[in-house]
């Protein structure tokens, strides 16, 4: 406990004492009126005096056990915002503009339809599933990219999980371009940087018979005209699926079975934006108001507690070098498997 805090405790715990004594006296003086005629007029405008002041004075201490309250709390909220400032290299003049800024880069995620059926469900369970799975270990998943200020967080999830199947499908891992995404699939209800869904790149990737590699189209955090070259194209997909909403059973059964699978989240939450690392549990998240794309990569247990590993877009500075380890089997915690989806290659 804080010194601050040892602080709120004691004037707490006074002003209960101080208003307790107050309405004792009063109760004594009423007492003594009842049994003095003479004092009785005198003691009388005394004892309503008292009442008042009784009334005022536990007013007043509450207002600042109230003020003393919203200090501790703006003080822990502006010590992990100095610390996540300090980390991360930035330099917002307040808090709220912060918050903002981080608002603007995470509502990159555009859904369609919000809670589709799905077309891979319980049903197609095959076999038991293994306890742990990280398909980084396997050579499924490229390096951590940072989307920057640009609301891409949708291109990236979707490359990641085409760039698992095409190594599952040809063992070999190509890094493929987002802004190939961003700046060519307009037509398929995807808008750059200002948001996106998985399934529309996807099914862009398939029209388009291909996109290219990241080397060949770098990715910038920009809106550009679209440079897709055929001759670069790195990955080709012929079509895709939508697992059952909110179930994660059907999301692990995904994971453990075809690869890395798309996903959004919900993610706009101070512990989400400060997350350094273990697993993060937040009840407050919503299950349907997703607004974050990412990439679930893999499953496990620590401490007792069930994870998903998932693979962000704000840079290696951010979380585990990038990476986060999601609550798992907690209801659908964050909408981790409300939107969920994978291309077939």
């Amino acid at each position: 406990m804080t010194p601050l805090e040892t602080s709120f405790n004691l004037l707490r715990q006074e002003v209960r004492s101080q208003i307790t004594e107050s309405k004792r006296l009063r109760v004594e003086l009423s007492a003594v009126a009842e049994h003095n005629k003479q004092a009785r007029a005198v003691l009388s405008k005394l004892i309503d005096t008292l009442h008042l002041l009784v009334n005022h004075v536990s007013t007043m201490l509450r207002l600042v056990l109230v003020a003393v309250a919203l200090t501790l709390a703006t003080c822990s909220t502006e010590a992990n915002w100095v610390i996540f400032k300090a980390k991360h290299n930035k330099t917002y003049s307040g808090q709220e503009e912060l918050h903002e800024e981080f608002v603007r880069v995470m509502l990159g995620f555009r859904p369609d339809h919000p809670l589709h059926p799905g077309n891979f469900t319980s049903s197609q369970f095959t076999s038991v599933l293994p306890a742990s799975v990280d398909w980084r270990k396997h050579g499924y998943v490229t390096k951590v990219m940072d989307q920057g200020q640009c609301g891409s967080c949708w291109a990236f999830s979707a490359t990641g999980a085409l760039e698992g199947q095409h190594y599952k499908s040809t063992g070999k891992l190509v890094a493929l371009s987002a802004s190939n995404l961003m700046d060519c699939s307009q037509k398929f209800g995807n808008w750059g940087c200002s948001g996106g869904f998985m399934d529309n790149s996807f099914r862009y990737v398939i029209a388009n018979k291909g996109i290219d590699t990241e080397t060949s189209y770098p990715y910038k955090p920009e809106d550009g005209k679209c440079k897709f070259t055929k001759a670069n194209v790195g990955a080709t997909e012929k079509s895709l699926k939508d697992l059952e909403s909110g179930s994660e059973d059907v999301l692990q059964q995904a994971v453990a079975t075809i690869g890395p699978v798309s996903i959004a989240m919900d993610g706009l939450h101070a512990s989400f934006q400060q997350y350094t690392g273990g697993v993060y549990n937040e009840p407050d998240c919503s299950t349907s108001n997703v607004n974050h794309a990412m990439l679930v990569v893999g499953y496990g247990t620590l401490k007792g507690d069930d994870y998903w590993i998932v693979k962000n877009s704000f840079g290696t500075s951010w979380g585990m070098q990038g990476y986060m380890l999601m609550s798992r089997n907690k209801n659908n915690q964050c909408g981790i498997a409300t939107i969920a989806s994978y291309p077939i290659v």
